[in-house]
């Protein structure tokens, strides 16, 4: 979960990174925050799934903050 200031941070660059782009190019700035974001997961229940079951946990997360966030990057 993120907290008050990590929200505050992580939407201060997604509007620095959209200001960067043009047009359809918004795709960067969509894949630079999902880099920026899974720095806060919190793996530890991760760790004991096998890879395939890792693989679905990280794109259900990927999925819900996509639908989640898009339309504000």
């Amino acid at each position: 979960m993120l907290t008050g200031k990590q929200y505050d941070q992580l939407f201060r660059e997604a509007d620095r990174l959209e200001s960067l782009c043009r047009g359809n190019e918004l795709e960067t700035p969509f894949v630079v925050l999902m880099r920026i974001c899974r720095d806060y997961v919190t793996m530890g229940g991760v760790q004991m799934m096998d890879d395939e079951a890792k693989v679905r946990y990280l794109a259900g997360r990927l999925a819900k903050f996509k639908i989640k966030y898009f339309d504000k990057i």
